[in-house]
């Protein structure tokens, strides 16, 4: 109960958000929620947070100095993670564009990349 916790709901950025066609779409907290012709809605993350991803991998395989950068590891294995967690075709898309990208064809894992 938000009264508990003496927080109080902002009305000014409380909406209802019906998805009644294919396609229309919200952005919440990172993802997508996509309105399918299936009745079950599809969650995505962005196409630009999914190539920025992809651009701070190929950084971290293709440079010595980043693989031994302990922040710069931590925060690009968030991303893929979150990645991951939310939408595997998102995630999907991310090993396919690391393929092309960066020619990097094993698992997107901490211990594989870890052993770069």
């Amino acid at each position: 109960d938000l009264d508990m916790l003496d927080l109080q709901l902002n009305r000014k950025k409380t909406y209802l958000r019906h998805l009644k066609e294919p396609g229309d779409a919200i952005h919440v907290l990172g993802v997508n929620i996509v309105r399918s012709k299936t009745e079950v809605n599809r969650i995505t993350i962005s196409d630009q947070y999914v190539r920025e991803t992809c651009k701070s991998l190929c950084a971290w395989i293709n440079s010595p100095q980043l693989q031994n950068d302990q922040e710069f590891f931590s925060k690009l294995f968030g991303r893929i993670s979150f990645i991951k967690q939310c939408s595997k075709s998102s995630y999907e898309k991310l090993q396919k564009m690391t393929r092309i990208k960066c020619g990097y064809e094993g698992p997107l894992t901490a211990k594989a990349l870890k052993q770069l």
